[in-house]
């Protein structure tokens, strides 16, 4: 078993513009993939899902190795996470596909404006929240963009902890994996009111609304 073949061959592949392998060791030893997705590759696991995706790549790399060297965990990226020498090294990918998949979008960006926080993220394509939402259709929940308002906004702008109600929730278009999106966070300490706004790349509104906040006595 040849692991730079391996990943030559996924590499090769439409889906992929770059593989990693490396052992799992995990109940029993297993390979395990991470991929950098190309364009064509974000594309089918929009339209397919995560499950659909891994078991196509599978059953292409049946001809390149045996069925025991097929990797059995994945992780799905849009660049690899490379070192200051711009290298990763292979204790990082083992690390990398031993760490649970992603519950958080990635902060690109932050600026405050006027007394709002503007924050450009980046939804994870292997974020642990598509898999059952749906399975064949990945879809950010309504449910993960407030607590991702809520979390961002107590981490970086020093927020009440306590969560007391929402109003007015929007849901207008859908998050995919890969998406980039524009928060912004405008917190009414009077009110104790924290707003927020989803918006994509298209500047269209994703979601939105107010989340009341308490300080926590508990």
């Amino acid at each position: 078993m040849s692991l730079p073949l391996i990943e030559q061959a996924l590499a090769a592949h439409p889906w992929v513009s770059e593989a990693r392998l490396g052992v799992v060791q995990a109940n029993r030893a297993s390979l395990g993939a991470l991929l950098v997705l190309s364009d064509a590759g974000l594309l089918a696991l929009r339209n397919q899902g995560r499950r659909a995706f891994t078991e196509a790549l599978r059953h292409y790399l049946q001809p390149h190795c045996e069925t025991i060297a097929l990797p059995r965990r994945w992780r799905l990226l849009r660049q690899m996470p490379l070192n200051a020498q711009g290298k990763l090294p292979q204790a990082d990918v083992e690390a990398l596909l031993l760490a649970p998949r992603s519950k958080q979008p990635e902060v690109l960006e932050q600026q405050n404006i006027e007394g709002e926080l503007h924050l450009q993220l980046s939804v994870p394509p292997d974020l642990a929240f598509f898999s059952g939402h749906f399975p064949k259709a990945p879809i950010l929940p309504g449910v993960v963009q407030v607590d991702w308002a809520i979390s961002l906004g107590q981490r970086l702008l020093d927020l009440p902890c306590g969560f007391a109600g929402m109003e007015v929730l929007k849901f207008q278009q859908l998050v995919r994996p890969g998406d980039r999106l524009t928060l912004t966070l405008r917190f009414d300490a009077a009110r104790s009111k924290l707003h927020f706004a989803f918006r994509n790349a298209d500047n269209a509104p994703c979601s939105s609304g107010r989340i009341l906040l308490e300080d926590d006595h508990a």
